[in-house]
């Protein structure tokens, strides 16, 4: 699962560019989307770019496939 995401590496602003897919934040409950919401912030305040990406697109399609959150990251960890 995509949410897995370590809260580590974005604490330390590892995560360079951030793609979820819209589906992930429809279709969750209020805690899952406040965790992905803390995530989200994470990422923003390291600096990092995020992509919310339609499920109706290939490139979400794609994401989907991956786990729905996927990070490209600036160092390797």
């Amino acid at each position: 699962n995509g949410l897995l995401l370590s809260t580590n590496i974005i604490e330390k602003g590892a995560v360079k560019e951030l793609f979820c897919a819209d589906i992930l934040i429809r279709g969750a409950s209020k805690e899952k989307k406040l965790q992905i919401e803390r995530i989200l912030n994470g990422v923003e305040k390291g600096g990092g770019i995020i992509h919310i990406l339609s499920s109706e697109h290939p490139t979400g399609q794609q994401i989907i496939d991956l786990g729905s959150l996927v990070a490209i990251l600036r160092y390797k960890i």
